[in-house]
């Protein structure tokens, strides 16, 4: 899922929301909003197969772009560098009483809002400052946990278990697994403000730690999701249209790509009814494939067996207690890990300075600077573990 150029193409935003269509009416067509995303489907992940279009056009003043610049996502023009510098500090002077300097500061960020809205200034900013709204009222996202699978654990399956080969954090989802077969926005929301947190914490740990050496800078993520058990509650619109806005408010080119792994005729009838609706930008950025194969390409070795032996459990009937309870570190150090690769484990679980007293982080630590944290059962198993010892 590596990012692509700049984009601003002449895209109509395919969020559900009608701000959103407004918006894309109201602005000339050269600034359309690039394709801010697309769901359909509730996996009991707390998600929805949903991709953001990577768009290889240029923006404001760039020159043609090239194959080469389309692998450059973070190539800007002169102008480019302008507005970011206008919005920030357009709102560094609106919000100059709120502590929202350290996202301002972040020239990424802001380049994300712009680029994700085809570098069309005002709806940038308007973007840009509802979130920040958002992100300074408590309690605030960067805080938050999954309260459902604290209180039901394994309730959202959906974690991260690796990195592909750019450094992009990867996650993975079967609807086998999830404890919950049917979802509401409000939970899916919930989940995936902690999922999208935290696997930008694993990429900033990286780049300190000098892990992620790629260029350009990793922002995107990739989600792999398993359709194995899906059945017809998984497929909740209301549950898309919510985790489709969550996307475009507040996370705007995070999500790279989806690859959909065992898609039966059930989810392949509702593809095929939603695809209609996509861009082509944005539909060839969600990929259900025959076989993991066909995506070769993204992974290393350790994450491609890995996916693998976890598709291969997920398929056994009983699913064995090990995947259903895929939180849990194994009892074998030899057996496949359901909670993620072994340099994943290593770094982020069994390697990491969890705080075991709540299971979020250090509460007196900032929340910027917050450690990266697992899945929330994961967090939690290991406080138990800990404590018993």
């Amino acid at each position: 899922m590596s990012q692509a150029g700049e984009g601003c193409s002449v895209v109509e935003s395919l969020s559900a929301t009608g701000q959103e269509r407004e918006i894309a009416d109201e602005i000339p067509a050269v600034h359309k909003p690039m394709a801010s995303g697309s769901a359909m489907a509730s996996n009991g992940s707390g998600a929805s197969a949903a991709a953001f279009a990577d768009d290889n056009s240029g923006g404001p003043g760039a020159p043609p772009v090239t194959s080469e610049l389309a692998r450059c996502s973070h190539y800007l023009t002169e102008e480019q560098h302008k507005l970011i510098d206008r919005l920030r500090g357009s709102l560094k002077e609106e919000f100059a009483s709120r502590d929202v300097d350290r996202y301002l500061d972040d020239e990424d960020m802001i380049r994300r809002y712009l680029k994700g809205h085809g570098w069309h200034y005002e709806t940038a900013r308007r973007y840009l400052s509802k979130s920040l709204v958002w992100r300074d009222t408590e309690p605030r996202p960067a805080t938050w946990d999954c309260s459902y699978c604290l209180e039901t654990p394994g309730y959202h399956c959906m974690r991260q278990v690796g990195f592909d080969l750019t450094g992009r954090p990867v996650m993975y989802s079967s609807f086998i697994q999830a404890a919950v077969r049917r979802n509401t926005g409000e939970d899916s929301v919930n989940h995936f403000v902690y999922l999208t947190e935290n696997a930008a914490r694993t990429i900033r740990q990286r780049e300190r730690s000098g892990k992620s050496s790629t260029s350009p800078r990793v922002e995107s993520w990739v989600w792999i999701m398993d359709c194995t058990g899906m059945g017809w509650a998984a497929c909740n619109p209301k549950i898309a249209m919510q985790v489709n806005a969550l996307l475009g408010d507040h996370y705007p080119e995070r999500l790279g790509i989806t690859v959909g792994l065992n898609a039966g005729w059930m989810m392949r009838s509702a593809w095929a009814a939603i695809k209609v609706f996509l861009s082509p930008v944005t539909a060839a950025k969600i990929a259900y494939v025959g076989d993991l194969s066909e995506k070769e390409e993204l992974f290393d070795n350790e994450l491609y067996e890995w996916i693998l032996e976890e598709e291969r459990q997920n398929k056994e009937y009983p699913l064995p207690e090990s995947q259903r309870r895929f939180w849990c570190k194994p009892s074998d150090p030899s057996a496949h890990d359901p909670r993620g690769t072994r340099s994943y484990v290593r770094e982020f679980i069994d390697g990491a300075k969890l705080d075991v007293t709540d299971g979020r982080g250090s509460a007196h630590v900032p929340s910027h600077e917050r450690p990266p944290l697992p899945h929330p059962n994961t967090v939690a198993d290991t406080r138990r573990a800990s404590t018993a010892v």
